[in-house]
Parts: C-alpha cells; structure tokens; sequence
C-alpha cells in the first residue's frame, strides 16, 4: 500500500483529498466512535446524523472552504480529523469565521462555533459536523454586521465572505450546472421531502429537484454577496 496515497491533490469542487478505496479502518481503543486507518494512522470520526446532508455540504464548499472530507466505507460514513500542518493557508480564525457566516447564510447552520478545529499556535482550522444543516436548511440566517464603524478584522472578515461566495457563485453556479450534479451523486443525497426539515420540492422529476435546490442555494449566495458588497 503506497504511503502516498495521503498525498495532497489538487482540490476542485466536489473533490476529496482522500483515496477511499485504500481505506482500511480499525476502532481505536478506548475512543468512542473514533477509527483509525491501520497504513497510515489517519483518524476517522462515524457520522451518526444525516450522513450523506454532511457529506454534501462538505463536497460543496472544498477548495473555498477548508472542511473536513468525509468517506464512505463499507456502507458507513466518516469525517476525517484533519492534521493542521496540512491546512491550506486561507484556514486562520478570519477565514474560518467567514465561512461559518457563508454555512449560517446558505444552510442554516447556525452552531459552526462548537463544530471548527482550530489550533492557536499554527492559526489553522477547518469546518467539521454539518449535522444541523438538515434541521435548519429552510431558516437560512444572513447574520451580518453592518460594514460601517466596524473594526478592522470584521471588515476584513466581511470582504472574505464576499470573496468566497463570489467563487464559488462563478464557478459552481454559473448556469451550468455539471459541478452540482456531480456533487449530488457524489453525496448519495436523495432529493425528496425528508432531505431538510421544511423544505419542500414542488415537482417529482429528480432533474426538476436538483434544479430547484440548485436555483435556491445559488439565490442565496447572490443575497450573501450584495449584503457583504
């Protein structure tokens, strides 16, 4: 099994920097529903609440958002626990408060501060535990400050959050929707009226679906972006 298999690739939407079909998990002993990979001792977290919601959500945001990858194995799936020398540099406390600001805006996903694993002495993070997007998704919350008489870092947060809806507006909702469609099947989500709690899909076709929930994300990272200008 080649130790390289960890080795970081290049990200693009919907991307996952890690080999799935390499895996090979063990629990680790004395840890509750903590894994372990026995070739190269990655950590690996079970997801016990909307799994594929999660795995969505992380899919999404990857290459603008450091979040946590999230895999499938042998029918379950886990969040893997990122080492934080491995963190793209974007990942600092700014950059992680603007993307809980983008998940609070765009999902719903309104407890970020107890979900972030951040390491004060290198200043990195990432997002992890998406759970609350599938009760929150239908109450989407712009919780923005005003720009003006507002010290420097939330200046500097605000530009952030508008730097990376604007990304990701450009390159995953930019009319064409491939990215997004490949990201759905990469999830395993199932588009109906279970897949958030109060939100509703107005047409049976899957095609009709996806396209709502992709019209509907896309019109809130518009609304993200003009508040944020």
């Amino acid at each position: 099994m080649p130790i390289e298999k960890f080795a970081q690739q290049k990200i693009n939407p919907g991307s996952s920097s890690i080999l799935e079909e390499s895996l090979e998990l063990v629990p680790t002993e004395g840890k509750e529903n903590q894994y372990a990979d026995i070739y190269t001792g990655e950590i690996f977290y079970g997801i016990r609440k909307y799994p594929e919601v999660q795995r969505f959500v992380s899919l999404l945001f990857k290459g603008y958002l450091n979040t946590a990858d999230i895999v499938q194995y042998k029918g379950r799936y886990y969040s893997h626990k990122q080492k934080i020398e491995n963190l793209q540099d974007e990942g600092n406390r700014e950059s992680l408060a603007a993307g809980d600001l983008i998940l609070e805006a765009v999902f719903g996903d309104t407890d970020r501060l107890l979900n972030n694993n951040f390491d004060e002495l290198s200043g990195a993070g990432y997002h992890y535990d998406f759970d609350r997007v599938w009760s929150n998704f239908a109450k989407p919350r712009y919780n923005f400050l005003p720009d003006s008489d507002q010290p420097e870092h939330v200046l500097r947060i605000r530009s952030l959050v508008n730097q990376k809806a604007k990304q990701l507006l450009e390159t995953v909702f930019n009319g064409n929707s491939e990215i997004f469609h490949s990201i759905i099947e990469r999830s395993n989500i199932v588009l109906d009226d279970d897949t958030f709690k109060g939100y509703h899909f107005k047409n049976k076709e899957i095609e009709l679906k996806e396209k709502q929930l992709y019209e509907e994300i896309r019109e809130r990272l518009s609304k993200v972006i003009q508040i944020t200008t």
